[in-house]
């Protein structure tokens, strides 16, 4: 009796000797894992700048790039991925400075707030909205919802009906 064809199920085990060619695993730069609130030292590549819109007429720009260490062979040994939000940018990088960044990580990516350009001196920080103006829109947001709050109380304790002196005696009947 013939049998059906067979249909493996699960990952398939290949003859390594066919891969030469690919870089083995330990070749490959490891993704360094940073602890919360460290700084990583590496070497800017690959910068990218972009501006993403929030909400109709908020934007936010964004600049993300690796940092890279070598070792003395000149051997790619770590790759940081580092990603900068903010509504504008004081102090700039250039592909292949030096720079100590301060942040995060989340999600596989080293997110920074400021960076610090060894190559020129130079202190990059992403500005945001000014802690002032926050607080101001949240006292202003606060006034207004305890006037409505008050405006309702009015209305729902307000006796009903006509005043206790109405009518006024004068008043021709």
């Amino acid at each position: 009796m013939d049998q059906p064809p067979r249909h493996e199920v699960g990952p398939r085990h290949e003859d390594p000797s066919r891969h030469e060619d690919v870089a083995r695993r330990e070749d490959v730069p490891r993704l360094l894992v940073v602890p919360a609130g460290h700084t990583v030292e590496g070497q800017v590549r690959n910068l990218q700048a972009r501006t993403e819109q929030r909400g109709q007429s908020e934007y936010e720009s964004v600049w993300t790039f690796r940092l890279e260490r070598y070792d003395a062979a000149g051997q790619r040994v770590t790759l940081v991925p580092v990603e900068m939000r903010g509504i504008s940018f004081e102090g700039g990088l250039g592909e292949g400075d030096w720079v100590r960044a301060h942040g995060t990580m989340k999600a596989g990516t080293f997110r920074v707030k400021r960076v610090e350009n060894e190559t020129t001196g130079a202190v990059v920080t992403a500005k945001g909205i000014p802690k002032v103006l926050l607080v101001i829109a949240g006292v202003f947001f606060a006034a207004i919802v305890l006037w409505i709050a008050y405006i309702a109380f009015q209305l729902i304790t307000a006796p009903t009906g006509p005043p206790p002196d109405w009518p006024p005696s004068d008043f021709p009947t």
